[in-house]
Protein backbone atom coordinates (compact mmCIF):
# COMPACT_ATOMS: atom_id res chain seq x y z
CA UNK A 1 0.00 0.00 0.00
CA UNK A 2 1.19 3.66 -0.59
CA UNK A 3 2.08 5.75 2.46
CA UNK A 4 -0.76 7.31 4.18
CA UNK A 5 1.03 10.24 3.93
CA UNK A 6 1.82 9.89 0.23
CA UNK A 7 -1.70 9.29 -1.37
CA UNK A 8 -1.90 10.05 -4.96
CA UNK A 9 -5.05 12.78 -6.07
CA UNK A 10 -6.32 9.60 -7.91
CA UNK A 11 -6.31 7.54 -4.72
CA UNK A 12 -7.57 10.67 -2.57
CA UNK A 13 -10.83 10.76 -4.84
CA UNK A 14 -11.29 6.72 -4.73
CA UNK A 15 -11.31 7.35 -0.57
CA UNK A 16 -13.97 10.23 -0.69
CA UNK A 17 -16.19 8.21 -2.99
CA UNK A 18 -15.35 4.96 -0.58
CA UNK A 19 -16.36 7.03 2.19
CA UNK A 20 -19.75 7.97 0.65
CA UNK A 21 -20.06 4.68 -0.44
CA UNK A 22 -19.27 3.48 3.35
CA UNK A 23 -21.69 5.87 4.46
CA UNK A 24 -24.18 4.68 2.77
CA UNK A 25 -23.76 0.85 3.23
CA UNK A 26 -21.42 0.17 5.95
CA UNK A 27 -18.14 -1.10 6.48
CA UNK A 28 -19.60 -5.11 6.39
CA UNK A 29 -21.58 -4.50 2.97
CA UNK A 30 -19.10 -1.85 1.62
CA UNK A 31 -17.37 -3.93 -0.76
CA UNK A 32 -14.47 -3.42 -3.98
CA UNK A 33 -17.17 -4.31 -6.49
CA UNK A 34 -19.63 -2.06 -5.49
CA UNK A 35 -17.12 0.75 -5.14
CA UNK A 36 -16.05 0.43 -8.57
CA UNK A 37 -19.89 0.66 -10.13
CA UNK A 38 -20.56 3.83 -8.30
CA UNK A 39 -16.79 5.22 -9.76
CA UNK A 40 -17.47 3.33 -12.86
CA UNK A 41 -14.37 1.63 -13.15
CA UNK A 42 -13.42 -1.73 -13.10
CA UNK A 43 -12.81 -3.89 -10.00
CA UNK A 44 -9.05 -4.68 -11.60
CA UNK A 45 -8.44 -0.31 -11.77
CA UNK A 46 -9.60 -0.12 -8.07
CA UNK A 47 -6.77 -2.49 -7.09
CA UNK A 48 -4.10 -1.03 -9.21
CA UNK A 49 -4.43 1.85 -6.22
CA UNK A 50 -5.23 -0.29 -3.54
CA UNK A 51 -4.23 -4.02 -2.94
CA UNK A 52 -7.50 -5.01 -1.15
CA UNK A 53 -10.26 -3.14 0.81
CA UNK A 54 -8.72 -3.67 4.13
CA UNK A 55 -5.97 -1.67 2.52
CA UNK A 56 -8.26 1.38 1.49
CA UNK A 57 -10.16 0.96 4.74
CA UNK A 58 -6.50 1.81 6.54
CA UNK A 59 -5.64 4.09 4.00
CA UNK A 60 -8.79 6.05 5.17
CA UNK A 61 -8.12 6.14 8.68
CA UNK A 62 -4.20 6.76 8.33
CA UNK A 63 -5.38 9.82 6.12
CA UNK A 64 -7.26 10.91 8.81
CA UNK A 65 -4.98 10.42 11.64
CA UNK A 66 -1.96 12.13 9.43
CA UNK A 67 -4.13 15.14 9.72
CA UNK A 68 -4.89 14.79 12.59
CA UNK A 69 -1.34 13.75 14.03
CA UNK A 70 -0.05 17.78 13.23
CA UNK A 71 -2.29 20.03 15.08
CA UNK A 72 -2.42 17.52 18.39
CA UNK A 73 1.76 17.73 17.73
CA UNK A 74 1.98 21.31 16.61
CA UNK A 75 -1.34 23.10 16.69
CA UNK A 76 -3.00 23.56 19.30
CA UNK A 77 -2.64 26.47 22.30
CA UNK A 78 -2.32 25.48 25.83
CA UNK A 79 -4.37 25.06 28.35
CA UNK A 80 -8.51 25.94 27.98
CA UNK A 81 -7.93 27.61 24.51
CA UNK A 82 -6.33 24.25 23.29
CA UNK A 83 -9.30 22.11 25.25
CA UNK A 84 -12.05 24.40 22.48
CA UNK A 85 -9.64 24.42 19.13
CA UNK A 86 -9.15 20.31 19.48
CA UNK A 87 -13.19 20.12 19.87
CA UNK A 88 -13.46 22.75 17.54
CA UNK A 89 -11.08 21.45 14.66
CA UNK A 90 -12.57 17.94 15.06
CA UNK A 91 -16.54 18.89 14.93
CA UNK A 92 -15.38 21.09 11.68
CA UNK A 93 -13.18 17.86 9.93
CA UNK A 94 -16.92 16.24 10.53
CA UNK A 95 -18.93 19.48 9.09
CA UNK A 96 -16.59 19.14 6.41
CA UNK A 97 -16.55 15.39 5.69
CA UNK A 98 -20.48 14.08 6.93
CA UNK A 99 -19.32 10.45 5.62
CA UNK A 100 -15.91 10.45 7.00
CA UNK A 101 -17.44 10.82 10.45
CA UNK A 102 -20.05 7.63 9.52
CA UNK A 103 -16.80 5.87 8.75
CA UNK A 104 -14.66 6.21 11.57
CA UNK A 105 -17.37 6.44 14.16
CA UNK A 106 -19.06 3.20 13.37
CA UNK A 107 -18.37 0.35 15.43
CA UNK A 108 -18.49 -1.87 12.34
CA UNK A 109 -14.73 -0.92 11.19
CA UNK A 110 -13.76 -2.50 14.39
CA UNK A 111 -15.36 -5.45 13.58
CA UNK A 112 -14.46 -4.93 10.55
CA UNK A 113 -10.57 -5.19 9.80
CA UNK A 114 -8.34 -6.15 12.64
CA UNK A 115 -5.58 -3.72 11.47
CA UNK A 116 -7.83 -0.87 11.25
CA UNK A 117 -9.55 -1.46 14.71
CA UNK A 118 -5.63 -1.47 16.05
CA UNK A 119 -5.04 2.30 13.95
CA UNK A 120 -8.20 3.85 15.38
CA UNK A 121 -7.45 2.28 18.59
CA UNK A 122 -4.25 4.22 18.56
CA UNK A 123 -5.32 7.39 16.53
CA UNK A 124 -7.72 7.28 20.27
CA UNK A 125 -4.93 7.03 22.65
CA UNK A 126 -3.02 9.58 21.08
CA UNK A 127 -6.26 12.18 21.47
CA UNK A 128 -6.55 11.15 24.63
CA UNK A 129 -3.38 11.47 25.84
CA UNK A 130 -3.13 14.80 24.17
CA UNK A 131 -6.49 16.00 25.79
CA UNK A 132 -4.95 14.61 29.43
CA UNK A 133 -2.38 17.01 29.16
CA UNK A 134 -4.31 19.86 27.72
CA UNK A 135 -6.45 19.61 30.99
CA UNK A 136 -3.81 19.31 33.24
CA UNK A 137 -2.47 22.63 31.74
CA UNK A 138 -5.92 24.58 32.46
CA UNK A 139 -5.77 22.95 35.94
CA UNK A 140 -1.97 24.47 36.18
CA UNK A 141 -3.29 27.85 35.10
CA UNK A 142 -5.94 27.91 37.13
CA UNK A 143 -8.90 27.54 33.95
CA UNK A 144 -10.72 25.08 35.01
CA UNK A 145 -11.79 23.04 38.71
CA UNK A 146 -8.95 20.53 39.73
CA UNK A 147 -11.28 18.70 41.87
CA UNK A 148 -12.03 15.99 38.40
CA UNK A 149 -9.98 13.19 37.66
CA UNK A 150 -8.37 14.30 34.29
CA UNK A 151 -9.56 10.71 33.17
CA UNK A 152 -13.27 11.78 34.11
CA UNK A 153 -13.21 15.26 32.01
CA UNK A 154 -11.66 13.00 29.40
CA UNK A 155 -14.96 10.43 29.30
CA UNK A 156 -17.30 13.63 30.29
CA UNK A 157 -15.63 15.97 27.07
CA UNK A 158 -14.84 13.07 24.31
CA UNK A 159 -17.69 11.45 25.22
CA UNK A 160 -19.61 14.42 24.38
CA UNK A 161 -18.40 15.09 21.35
CA UNK A 162 -18.58 11.25 19.91
CA UNK A 163 -22.06 11.60 21.06
CA UNK A 164 -22.88 14.84 19.38
CA UNK A 165 -21.22 13.25 15.96
CA UNK A 166 -23.24 10.24 16.37
CA UNK A 167 -26.66 12.39 16.75
CA UNK A 168 -25.77 14.58 13.93
CA UNK A 169 -24.62 11.74 11.73
CA UNK A 170 -27.70 9.80 12.77
CA UNK A 171 -30.36 12.27 11.99
CA UNK A 172 -28.20 12.68 8.16
CA UNK A 173 -27.22 16.28 9.37
CA UNK A 174 -30.97 17.82 10.55
CA UNK A 175 -29.32 19.98 13.01
CA UNK A 176 -26.34 22.58 12.82
CA UNK A 177 -23.65 20.48 14.05
CA UNK A 178 -21.71 23.65 14.38
CA UNK A 179 -24.02 25.50 16.51
CA UNK A 180 -24.38 22.99 17.97
CA UNK A 181 -20.58 22.47 18.85
CA UNK A 182 -20.57 26.28 20.31
CA UNK A 183 -23.51 25.58 22.52
CA UNK A 184 -21.29 22.67 23.91
CA UNK A 185 -18.21 24.61 24.26
CA UNK A 186 -20.33 27.04 26.41
CA UNK A 187 -21.52 24.05 28.60
CA UNK A 188 -17.82 22.77 28.86
CA UNK A 189 -16.98 26.56 29.90
CA UNK A 190 -19.52 26.59 32.37
CA UNK A 191 -19.19 22.90 34.06
CA UNK A 192 -15.59 23.01 33.96
CA UNK A 193 -15.23 26.52 35.42
CA UNK A 194 -13.12 26.67 38.76
CA UNK A 195 -15.30 26.62 42.02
Amino acid sequence: MTSPCKLTARQREIIDRALELLAELGARRFTMKRLAEKIGVTEAALYRHFASKNDLLLAIVHDFESSARNELENGLPPGLQGIAAFITSRLDRVAERPALARALFTEELFDESQECADALRQMFKKHRARLIGLFQEAKTNGEIRDDLANETLFTIVFGSVRQLVKEWTRSNGAFSLLKRRDMLLDAFRKILRPR
